[in-house]
This record gives C-alpha cells, sequence and structure tokens, in this order.
C-alpha cells in the first residue's frame, strides 16, 4: 500500500474511515484489559474528528463501545461499533443496542453461568462478559485443554442456547446472537449512518472477522489488511498499527493543508 492512499480519496468527497481496534490502532496482547492504543493513534484520530465535514472516522470493534471508549479515550465526534456491530454510537453520542441482542439474552445468561462454572482462570483462560456477547478468550492457555473445553462449550450452545452462535477469532470464540451482529453489518449501518458511498470508504482490520467487512466493501472500497501476510480479500496489507497511524496522519496533514487553502483564498 502506497503512503497516502488515504489522503487520496479527498477529491472525491467526504471519507469514510473504519479502524478495527486490537491489532490495527492497538497491538495486541495478553492483558486485554489494557490494551492501549500506538503512539499517536489517539491524537490523529482526534485531529480527524475535528473535520467531520470532510473526514468521518469509525471505530469498529468486538470489544463493547464503552470498552472501546474507555481505551482509547475518546467519547464523541467519531462512530463506534461495538461488539461486532450489536451496539452502534453516534458521533453525539447516542447508543442504539441491537433488538437481536434483547431477545438473546436468556440464552446469554446460560451460557454465562457455564463459564463460569467450566472454566478456571488459572488455567489461562479469561472471560470477557460484554453484556450483549462473551467472549472466550484462550490465548494463554494450553492448546490441547483448550481445544477440549471449547468443544464443549459448543456442544453447549448448540444443544442449550440456540439463539446464539460462536464466532471465531484470533485466540478468542465469541459466544453472540445467531441474528443480526458481524463486521459486514457494523459496515451496513455505519454507511448508512454517515451517507458515504463505498467509493470513499476505507476499513482497517487485523482479524479473520475484519474479512466480512472486507467481503461487504467489495473492490469499490479502500480496505486494508493489518498485519502479517495472509489470506485476506483486503485489497492492500499494511505490517501493524504503526503503519495506520501514519495513513491516518498523512490524511489529517491533506485536510490541515486543505483548509489553509480555502482560508487563503
Amino acid at each position: 500500500m502506497s503512503g497516502g492512499a488515504l489522503a487520496a480519496l479527498l477529491p472525491h468527497g467526504r471519507v469514510l474511515v473504519c479502524l478495527d481496534y486490537d491489532g490495527t490502532i492497538s497491538a495486541i496482547t495478553a492483558d486485554v484489559a489494557n490494551a492501549r492504543p500506538a503512539a499517536g493513534a489517539r491524537e490523529v484520530i482526534a485531529r480527524l474528528a475535528r473535520d467531520a465535514q470532510r473526514a468521518t472516522v469509525a471505530v469498529i470493534s468486538g470489544r463493547s463501545v464503552a470498552e472501546v471508549c474507555r481505551l482509547l479515550g475518546i467519547e464523541s465526534g467519531i462512530l463506534f461499533a461495538g461488539v461486532h456491530g450489536l451496539e452502534l454510537m453516534g458521533a453525539d453520542g447516542s447508543l442504539e443496542v441491537s433488538e437481536h441482542a434483547r431477545a438473546a439474552k436468556p440464552d446469554l445468561e446460560r451460557v454465562r453461568r457455564w463459564l463460569n462454572a467450566a472454566v478456571d482462570a488459572r488455567d489461562g483462560y479469561l472471560i470477557e462478559d460484554k453484556g450483549v456477547a462473551i467472549a472466550f478468550h484462550y490465548r494463554a492457555a494450553g492448546a490441547e485443554q483448550a481445544r477440549a473445553l471449547r468443544a464443549r462449550l459448543a456442544e453447549f450452545v448448540t444443544r442449550e442456547a440456540q439463539s446464539l452462535r460462536i464466532m471465531h477469532g484470533k485466540m478468542v470464540d465469541e459466544i453472540m446472537p445467531k441474528e443480526g451482529g458481524g463486521k459486514a453489518d457494523a459496515v451496513r449501518s455505519v454507511l448508512a449512518a454517515t451517507g458515504v458511498a463505498r467509493i470513499n470508504t476505507a476499513y482497517f482490520g487485523d482479524d479473520t472477522t475484519d474479512e466480512d467487512a472486507f467481503h461487504e466493501l467489495g473492490p469499490e472500497a479502500l480496505t486494508v489488511a493489518v498485519g502479517e501476510v495472509r489470506a485476506s480479500c483486503a485489497r492492500y496489507r499494511v505490517d501493524g498499527p504503526a503503519e495506520v497511524v501514519r495513513e491516518l496522519e498523512l490524511l489529517a496533514d491533506a485536510l490541515a493543508v486543505g483548509r489553509a487553502a480555502g482560508r487563503s483564498r
């Protein structure tokens, strides 16, 4: 991906920049609760938020909106799609929760009780309860033990929580409603909320869950896989969060030049 690809979208109108959080603007870490944004990420996103007429930022994450806001340190001025689109927060801070998430609450409570009884954090597991979904992290657990426990979890969900499904990410199983959710759904919601065309939309993501968004946006959009080389339907790739931040900085710089040129006329 050549530097300045985001800024090259500006002549066509307002730019929509969609960003995954973990692994995209924050490094992957076993300390999930303290995954801070990469150097410069918070500052450049805040810069972009000040020029909402020409650029809109949407953070699309598997985390809850509240958790991403806490980690990023920005609570308004940009869009947030949390829990893979089950939560959507506008730039004004208004939060909407998917009706499918509300309907699945009883089954999610069954899974919550099962996990609390079956999982021991001392074995390297982490249960991340997002309210409308539950993430079961096994990055720090033994491979064989994790495989067996995940199989038991899948069996329980199939048998006892039929309104739910398991979505597989990087060393995490996400238990969430069968209906609604997923990053393709999140992207559709963000596009509808902003009115920006796909041709002027960019999406950066590192996880297997981001592939749904890449596919949804199609070849018109600027889709970018973040991290090591892998099979992906994204058009481009960058090595990690530092390169994502650099692309955002080039966009912010181009916006600043445009403002200065406008004032000088």
